[in-house]
């Protein structure tokens, strides 16, 4: 969470919004899961995103597709100016 929160300037108490509704964050999520190993490039802005819980299981039951979550996210990055890599090297 800190990667997420230093990446868009954010302080610690700040309010964040979801990524795609714009209604109060619950949690920064993993776009992919980190999984056994824990992966150091998994846990990269890149990978991170706020979601409130009605988009959280939207994502979890494919009514918002990965590839959706991903173009939103990298249009948000790149409309605050969050330097990011690719995808395929996550």
């Amino acid at each position: 969470m800190n990667t997420y929160l230093r990446a868009f300037k954010y302080k610690e108490n700040d309010i964040i919004s979801c990524e795609f509704c714009g209604r109060l964050s619950i949690d920064i999520r993993y776009i992919n899961p980190r999984g056994i190993g824990k992966d150091k490039n998994k846990n990269c802005v890149e990978n991170l995103v706020a979601l409130c819980k009605d988009c959280y299981l939207k994502i979890k039951s494919k009514r918002i597709s990965k590839d959706d979550l991903i173009k939103q996210h990298e249009f948000l990055m790149m409309s605050e100016g969050v330097k990011f890599l690719s995808h395929d090297n996550l």
